[in-house]
């Protein structure tokens, strides 16, 4: 039988596990799906998220593939199986992938938040641990990041229908070689952010995120140009307006003597859009880049 370590049938299952993933959304589950093979090329399990629905939180798709697979066989260690999932596991599925003895690890997007291969830790082939496994990334990435992509805008469209806006938060962007770059800047006291202010009474979040720009960062915008939604941010009930707006031939870096606070001197500079936020970040601003990332 084909062996499954190539190419073609690492997207043929990785497919499969997507049509997994839709059957969650069909849930309004998070759309997650995995499927397991054994190293002969057969599918032992296939399973997408349930977490909702069974009220179980540890119901994550791969650990259910991973019972499913253990049950079939007879045995809680799959060696020589191989697990395709749409999202890079979190810390408690690649534990227990490391636990199952996976020979594999093929998966669709990274999870920039959670992911515990290879974005935020190293589980699966970590040296401290007493097993590790091969790691191929990023197969069908695109269509695995749509299909989560979209499930929170409608979730986030769907909350913030009604909702009106406290916080308006200009979004600036350039391209340099090809990269992607958000405007950003160091706060003297609190660490690097995103231009954010109040909306004022009787004031759009369009006209606010245009007075905060100007106001934050010397910048003249000339409109907005796409209204990329609302966040709550979970904080003292902040409602977030997330604004595109347009300029032209901004510098690399500028300081900036703002008023805020009695008058503070900000730094500004370009944070490339996909590149993870260091610890000068601040939590809440690294959370509302995150939401900006899946707006763009």
């Amino acid at each position: 039988m084909q062996a499954v370590n190539t190419e073609d049938s690492d997207e043929h299952f990785m497919a499969l596990a997507l049509r997994e993933a839709e059957k969650a959304l069909a849930l309004d589950e998070v759309p997650i799906g995995a499927v397991i093979v054994d190293a002969g090329g057969d599918i032992l399990a296939s399973a997408s998220n349930r977490t909702i629905i069974d009220n179980d939180p540890t119901a994550h798709a791969e650990i259910l593939a991973l019972r499913m697979a253990s049950a079939k066989i007879g045995n809680y260690r799959l060696t020589g199986s191989t697990l395709y999932t749409t999202i890079e596991p979190c810390v408690m599925c690649a534990g227990a992938l490391v636990n199952a003895r996976i020979e594999r690890l093929v998966f669709g997007a990274h999870d920039e938040r959670f992911g515990a291969v290879e974005t935020k830790f190293r589980l699966c082939d970590s040296d401290v641990l007493n097993h590790r496994m091969e790691i191929v990334p990023g197969v069908l990435s695109d269509e695995c990041r749509k299909l989560v992509k979209d499930f929170f805008r409608g979730k986030r469209n769907a909350t913030d229908s009604h909702a009106q806006p406290t916080k308006a938060c200009p979004v600036v962007l350039r391209t340099v070689d090809g990269l992607l770059q958000i405007l950003a800047f160091h706060h003297p006291l609190t660490g690097t952010q995103l231009v954010k202010g109040t909306v004022e009474p009787g004031e759009s979040a369009e006209e606010a995120s245009l007075r905060e720009l100007f106001e934050e960062a010397a910048i003249q915008a000339k409109r907005v140009v796409k209204d990329l939604g609302l966040w709550n941010s979970g904080v003292e009930g902040q409602v977030w307006s997330f604004q595109l707006c347009e300029t032209h031939n901004l510098p690399d870096s500028w300081t900036h003597f703002a008023n805020d606070g009695g008058g503070m001197e900000f730094s500004f500079f370009w944070h490339p859009l996909d590149a993870e936020p260091d610890e000068t970040w601040d939590e809440l601003f690294k959370n509302a880049l995150y939401h900006i990332r899946e707006s763009i």
